[in-house]
């Protein structure tokens, strides 16, 4: 398991917002972990203030990578990837070509971070949501790629609201219309609907090109335990 992991030792410029690097930590039955180092580390322009919130997707050739929001020098929210090594994921490389996307000229505020886990949408390109306060607004950015590294902005956001300047943490997942399986987040087709989720004191539901409504007709079950 990876995760954003805040260091307060490491040189930042900002005292009250200390560095961040992601750590690996790995465990036998999902309740003892053992920390093994930081993967992911302020090390470069585009990261120099802090890796942060981001997500992990397995690419068609089973490597996995992470797309995350990094702290360049300037203090500039940016989209940076990096990408596994190795097997056991202990070593990653964060290509020059970073940041993927630089911080968009309508984006207020510095506030542009939290990228989804990606998906592929049946035209072959993968997809990810990006939050971000655009013209004072919270937004939902659908980024698309034919080979991750390249990215581009579909024209209207996943969703928008003015309730709230900036939304945090989104995420884009299959459901299985008829079945209560998992599915794996490219899934699509007949039989599969895709839900939103976005952090700001609500469940959203919007369209999003190449994909399906969640039908009103569903609802996710509240947990158990």
């Amino acid at each position: 398991m990876a995760y954003p992991s805040v260091s307060p030792s490491s040189p930042s410029s900002l005292p009250s917002l200390p560095s961040s690097s992601w750590g690996h930590s790995v465990t036998s039955d999902l309740v003892n972990w053992a920390f093994l180092e930081t993967v992911i580390d302020p090390t470069d322009p585009f990261d120099g203030n802090g890796c942060w919130s981001g997500s992990a997707t397995v690419l068609h050739d089973g490597r996995p990578a992470f797309l995350y929001t990094g702290r360049d020098t300037d203090e500039v929210q940016v989209k940076n990837v990096a990408f596994a090594k190795n097997p056991l994921l202990r070593e990653w490389e964060k290509p020059s070509c970073n940041p993927i996307i630089p911080i968009p000229a309508d984006v207020t505020n510095n506030n542009f971070r939290d990228p989804s886990t990606a998906w592929l949408g049946r035209e072959r390109q993968w997809r990810m949501v990006v939050t971000a306060e655009v013209d004072g607004a919270g937004s939902a950015l659908v980024y698309r790629s034919a080979d991750f590294l390249r990215w581009e902005r579909n024209s209207a956001p996943m969703h928008s609201s003015a309730v709230v300047p900036v939304l945090e943490y989104p995420d884009f997942f299959p459901v299985a219309e008829h079945s209560s399986d998992g599915l794996d987040t490219s899934a699509n087709g007949a039989g599969v609907s895709h839900a939103q989720g976005l952090l700001h004191g609500r469940a959203v539901r919007q369209r999003a090109a190449g994909t399906a409504l969640v039908p009103r007709r569903w609802r996710p079950r509240r947990p158990t335990g």
